[in-house]
């Protein structure tokens, strides 16, 4: 088993040892920002500062980590995917990087 998380570091590798004490500990997906959508107006940002201090917790469980998105991804031709949403028009197209 492994872990996917973006905050709660303690609190997710602890219940994955919980789960497997005796397996090494892998964070699949350590998310290091979020999806924006077109037109949405804000940007999702996550602190460096943060950010160093989940990735210092994640090493001290002694933990293999994977920075799903660390520099961005790109899916050109317009085929991000898209997320739905309770406002009309229901469908919030995500960039193509993030």
């Amino acid at each position: 088993m492994t872990a996917n998380f973006k905050n709660q570091v303690e609190e997710n590798l602890d219940t994955l040892l919980q789960l497997q004490p005796d397996r090494p500990l892998m964070v699949m997906e350590y998310w290091t920002g979020w999806f924006d959508h077109w037109l949405a107006g804000i940007h999702s940002t996550f602190s460096p500062e943060k950010f160093a201090d989940n990735l210092e917790t994640i090493m001290k469980y002694n933990s293999s980590v994977n920075m799903y998105m660390f520099i961005g991804g790109t899916s050109f031709g317009f085929m991000a995917g898209a997320n739905t949403v309770d406002i009309w028009p229901h469908y919030a197209p995500i960039v193509s990087s993030y």
